[in-house]
Parts: structure tokens; C-alpha cells; sequence
């Protein structure tokens, strides 16, 4: 599954973009699985 999101950052027209926002999407992820 991770591989396929890296897969597609490193495809898409923005890929920097795309993995900044996937790196905010995990870590938000981590927050809430420790928080909640």
C-alpha cells in the first residue's frame, strides 16, 4: 500500500507536492492513533 502511494508521488505531475501532503496524511494518522 505504501509503495503504491510512493509509486504515484513519484508519477504524478507534482511529486513533491503529493508527498508532503501523504507525509502530513501519516503523521496526522500517528496523532490521532495516540491521541484518540
Amino acid at each position: 500500500m505504501l509503495s503504491g502511494f510512493f509509486i504515484s508521488t513519484q508519477t504524478g505531475s507534482l511529486p513533491l507536492l503529493k508527498f508532503v501532503a501523504l507525509f502530513i496524511s501519516y503523521v496526522w494518522g500517528l496523532f490521532f492513533e495516540n491521541f484518540v
